[in-house]
């Protein structure tokens, strides 16, 4: 491919190659003699203009950049600069090569998109609601003028959930012939119609819809339906978008499955079914974002992908560490017991770690010292865990207060966050409820085993006037 070549001289451009009017839109006659930040978009102009001043002055600095840019047209386009200052015609120039990387920061875009989404999907209430995240993410992230969401139910696949021109809720036998979706879920396999007016089998949701794609929401074990969106123009669904759609079937699959076998488990109450879950199925979320990011770092290298890959390496061991301390104290094991606890002590133990994750954490400790005794050092993953989670979901100050009740240690930690509502409440020391999107989900079910095992009560308060505040009574030496 040619790259696009530009030589801007006093600030116009001079010369262009046959390569720039195929990125641009303009002929070569329409720019010559214009400045040369005229396709370059006003967020970036500055920027260019600093660099092209400095170079001329012989001056160091950056000659490789990203910016954005306009065509003709207003098409927004994503391209990579590399300048350099040279002689045209006895003078001093700036030659840029330009290559078009619009594709490339479009997938960026997606990727990131759907790794959000992914999150959400863990912290779906409902399958619903799951439905929901996935139909607007394609609709609003990937340019989706239609798409739809089939369940099957029984012998049929039938409409859930929908966006754009499906016109209201679709039921299609599975025992028929017809539909896009029927064979996809028939045979387990996306299907592309790049031009439906010339597929037989496609049944007419859409008028204005030309191409088709429908991929199963299937896991190894089970199908249970198919994700279809369609584009107003023919053969308009390119091999990376459907990629992109069987990743995200593929994602949904995985989250209704756990959504499932979260339902089984809290009517079964079985532990080691619980431990085989959380390994099966949560920690395969953040390793296929990490695969995700690997493909596209084969295109290229850019910072916030490690970062990226970073952050959901450290979710995948908190759940792991999460999930092993949920199971020792489910099974009611306490260990480590140390024969004398001065609680003001810990506390402040834990507010200087918070303090190293979250640089700009204000968090206040009150009150008297008060000692208690035969207690296990996992009060202070109760704390650690109340702290951080105060800053992680929206608080920016927290107030730690001790004191003594009767013969009780009375712990309050106070923040100013988002606060929690009444029905959350009710529900929110059950393993898997979430109150925010991100978390494991065990984090308050962790604490309040810590609490109990040590005869001791938790339970939330309304802050105001804003935010929560989670009180611990455990037992006192006196």
């Amino acid at each position: 491919m040619l790259n696009t070549v530009i030589i801007v001289q006093d600030e116009k451009i001079v010369y262009v190659n046959p390569a720039f009017e195929k990125l641009s839109g303009y002929k070569r006659e329409e720019i010559i003699g214009a400045h040369f930040t005229k396709i370059i978009n006003d967020n970036s102009k500055s920027l260019v203009m600093d660099r092209y001043k400095r170079r001329m002055k012989g001056e160091t600095g950056p000659d490789e950049y990203v910016i954005s840019a306009r065509s003709k047209y207003g098409v927004l386009k994503w391209i990579y600069i590399k300048a350099r200052k040279v002689e045209y015609g006895g003078k001093p120039a700036d030659l840029i090569s330009v290559v078009g990387i619009t594709s490339i920061k479009e997938r960026e875009t997606k990727l990131l998109a759907i790794t959000e989404m992914i999150r959400k999907l863990r912290s779906a209430s409902s399958k619903k609601e799951m439905y929901d995240i996935v139909v607007n993410t394609l609709h609003n992230e990937m340019h989706f003028e239609h798409a739809g969401i089939g369940e099957i139910r029984e012998d049929s696949i039938v409409s859930v959930t929908y966006v754009g021109g499906y016109g209201g809720d679709v039921k299609i036998s599975l025992n028929g012939d017809k539909g896009v979706s029927v064979l996809a879920v028939k045979e387990n396999r996306p299907y592309y119609v790049p031009d439906t007016t010339k597929e037989e089998r496609y049944i007419v949701g859409v008028e204005e819809a030309r191409c088709e794609y429908v991929t199963p929401i299937s896991t190894s074990e089970k199908i249970y339906g198919a994700i279809d969106v369609m584009r107003e123009e023919v053969d308009s669904i390119d091999t990376h978008d459907r990629f992109l759609m069987d990743i995200i079937a593929s994602h949904l699959a995985l989250a209704i499955n756990s959504w499932d076998d979260k339902e089984k488990l809290r009517e079964s109450k079985e532990l080691q079914e619980l431990m085989l879950h959380i390994v099966s199925h949560d920690l395969k979320t953040p390793l296929a974002v990490i695969n995700g990011y690997a493909d596209l770092m084969r295109e290229e290298m850019n910072p916030q992908y490690v970062n990226e890959i970073k952050d959901v390496v450290s979710n995948a061991v908190e759940i792991i560490d999460k999930a092993k301390l949920f199971s020792r104290l489910d099974m009611g094991k306490i260990e480590e017991k140390v024969d004398e606890i001065e609680l003001k002590k810990i506390v402040l133990e834990v507010v200087a770690l918070i303090k190293k994750k979250h640089p700009r954490a204000r968090i206040q400790v009150r009150g008297r010292n008060v000692e208690i005794i035969g207690y296990s050092i996992l009060i202070r993953e109760s704390f650690q865990n109340l702290l951080d989670n105060a800053f992680k979901y929206g608080a920016s100050n927290v107030v730690v207060r001790i004191s003594k009740k009767n013969k009780a240690a009375v712990i309050r930690i106070a923040d100013d966050g988002v606060g929690i509502s009444d029905e959350n409440k009710k529900r929110i020391f059950e393993p898997f409820v979430h109150y925010s999107v991100g978390g494991t989900g065990l984090g308050l079910s962790i604490v309040q085993r810590i609490v109990t095992l040590h005869d001791g009560k938790i339970w939330i308060e309304n802050n105001e006037p804003r935010g929560s505040i989670f009180v611990i009574e455990l037992p006192s030496t006196s």
